[in-house]
């Protein structure tokens, strides 16, 4: 879980606020000037949908080929790329300065997409088309190739992926740059309302946005924490009661082996001994077990950790420290004790 929630998707996902619900016939562009005026608010783009969401797809094959592939895409605005931090690493990014980018429908493809459309290395300039096979097909010129980003979950790999230039789309974008979010959003409220007055506020944060994909993880997780914490309440509340019966049992043995010259710390060693050696038997043979599970759990994912042996070093460790330190008052008490006073009694 930590490593879904820290690992680098290939954008950035903080302080990214999302706002439904602006279509053609809404002024987007005047709540879009009103927002800019918040010194909260550090950039805004538009977009048909964002990473975690559900993509178009798209039909496409290079020019020349007739390979169709299947590819996922999204309408975004000129501020977008930026917006999101996303890496071009060939071509340029949609820009105003170029008119073209309003009437030939350029289009930025990712690594992925390059790669399998056959375009590494030369995908700026190349043109794709939906249809091959037309008479006269229709083709769109790749001006840009970004990093590839994960746009779905862990669990898929990434998948060719473009973007195509709408001045506006159904979601505005913002992102902050502040920690006083209920303010913030009191007042992007008030602004939206004075706007748009048919749809109401609906906001959402596109790092919470993304993580709700792991929703079972996380409900998993908690499951086993749970588990985990009465399991070794109940271990440990058996060890206890077993321990204290058994070196109570002993004492006779102990007493006679402290008049024979056993000092406490013999003592407390012999029995402590016993209990580590049943422990760390335990942990052998579940550690095979718990590795299987483990790894084949981790398959769901395409891209996962790496299953590392420390972990089960410190398990190993907390298991026997525990142990040790549940039959340490049973065992202390009895190895400090007058051996007299028990050979008398018994």
């Amino acid at each position: 879980m930590d490593f879904l929630k820290n690992h680098d998707l290939g954008f950035d996902k903080e302080q990214i606020l999302i706002l439904p619900g602006i279509s053609e016939d809404i002024h987007g562009d005047v709540v879009k000037e009103k927002f800019f005026q918040l010194p909260e608010v550090k950039k805004i783009a538009f977009a048909s949908s964002l990473p975690g969401d559900q993509n178009m797809f798209f039909m496409a094959a290079a020019k020349g080929s007739s390979q169709n592939t299947i590819m996922d895409y999204a309408f975004v605005d000129y501020d977008y790329i930026d917006l999101l931090d996303l890496k071009i690493i060939q071509g340029r990014n949609f820009s105003r300065e170029y008119l073209s980018d309003e009437t030939d429908f350029p289009l930025i493809i990712n690594e992925t997409a390059a790669r399998i459309l056959g375009l590494d290395g030369n995908a700026v300039g190349a043109e794709i088309t939906p249809n091959p096979k037309a008479i006269k097909p229709i083709y769109f010129k790749i001006i840009g190739v970004i990093k590839d980003f994960h746009f779905t979950t862990f669990h898929e790999e990434i998948k060719p992926f473009m973007l195509s230039l709408s001045p506006q789309g159904p979601n505005l974008i913002l992102k902050l740059s502040t920690d006083k979010y209920s303010a913030t959003l009191d007042k992007l409220e008030n602004i939206w309302k004075e706007n748009i007055k048919d749809i109401p506020f609906d906001y959402r944060f596109l790092d919470d946005s993304f993580y709700k994909k792991y929703k079972a993880e996380e409900d998993l997780q908690i499951f086993f924490i749970g588990l985990t914490l009465v399991t070794m309440l109940i271990a440990s509340s058996g060890l206890f009661a077993i321990a204290t019966i058994l070196i109570n049992k002993r004492k006779l043995e102990i007493a006679i082996r402290k008049v024979m010259g056993a000092s406490t710390k013999n003592v407390y060693r012999l029995i402590g001994q016993e209990y580590v050696n049943l422990v760390s038997l335990s942990v052998l043979l579940s550690v095979p077990i718990a590795f299987i599970l483990m790894k084949t759990w981790l398959e769901n994912f395409v891209y996962r950790i790496d299953i590392n042996i420390v972990d089960f070093v410190i398990v190993a460790f907390i298991s026997v420290t525990l142990c040790l330190l549940i039959v340490s008052y049973q065992a202390v008490k009895i190895a400090i004790m007058d051996p007299l006073k028990t050979l008398r009694s018994e």
